[in-house]
């Protein structure tokens, strides 16, 4: 089965991230969004607890659906 990620980035990029990904893929870390004259302070989404997560890694052998929303730009 391959799975979906969906990012909702409020207005930035993160280039290199998959939209995919299977149970038999390596573990996978996002990359932080960058938005123009704006500090990027955390992801929120599937499996991550408040809005501070720096850091995203999919574990290998994760299933599911994802999403992750880039919480907090502050300029």
């Amino acid at each position: 089965n391959t799975y979906s990620i969906t990012y909702d980035l409020d207005g930035g990029t993160a280039s290199g991230n998959p939209d995919s990904y299977t149970v038999e893929s390596g573990a996978i870390t996002l990359n932080a969004p960058e938005k123009t004259g704006y500090t990027f302070t955390g992801w929120s989404g599937t499996d991550l607890t408040g809005e501070d997560n720096l850091t995203v890694t999919i574990p290998t052998g994760s299933t599911g659906d994802r999403s992750y929303t880039a919480q907090k730009f502050f300029d």
